[in-house]
């Protein structure tokens, strides 16, 4: 939610050790449990700058709240570090 709100990323100085490995997570995580045409649908939709439409974009195309896929994505890594 906090990558949501930032209309860059690559300006703060913890960009390239926290904001890019994060995004790159996430990503990652919504190509393999939603699909990647469900993930270039929202790249193709999703703007800076647009913080509010861009979470109504997401809950439309992935039929959930911005809070449900973080929180899956945070029991997707917490599983992954049990492996």
């Amino acid at each position: 939610t906090d990558l949501i709100a930032r209309v860059e990323i690559g300006s703060k100085p913890d960009d390239g050790q926290i904001a890019y490995p994060q995004s790159a997570s996430f990503m990652k995580f919504l190509i393999d449990n939603y699909t990647k045409e469900l993930f270039l649908e929202a790249y193709g939709k999703l703007k800076n700058g647009h913080q509010e439409r861009n979470i109504l974009y997401i809950q439309e195309i992935f039929g959930c709240s911005l809070n449900e896929l973080e929180n899956e994505w945070h029991d997707f890594l917490t599983k992954s570090k049990q492996i």
